[in-house]
């Protein structure tokens, strides 16, 4: 999914230290809204976890949740070993738990 809000150009009247605190507010929100290491595919991590959890419980789809999460950022967020321990993790506890 495209992220739906990009930085946007300052506009001309705008001076020069107003435009990088914008600049950096915008960054910010991105990196808050949609970051990265979630927006490596051709979908945002959020919206297939909405997609897929939605098609089971409550405490199920939380768990289902973080394993996906865990799975989709793996190779960009700098400690692939453990974030795929972190998905087992969630795994292990959702086969005893719901199994």
């Amino acid at each position: 999914m495209q992220i739906e809000k990009q930085l946007e150009s300052p506009g001309a009247s705008t001076s020069p230290l107003a435009r990088q605190e914008q600049s950096s507010q915008q960054r910010m929100e991105l990196t808050v809204n949609h970051p990265p290491h979630y927006n490596k595919g051709k979908f945002e991590t959020i919206d297939v976890i909405d997609d897929i959890a939605a098609h089971h419980g409550s405490d199920a789809a939380y768990i289902v949740g973080c394993i996906i999460k865990y799975i989709s950022r793996a190779p960009f967020k700098g400690n692939y070993k453990e974030d795929i321990r972190k998905a087992q993790w969630y795994m292990n506890r959702l086969v005893d738990k719901h199994g």
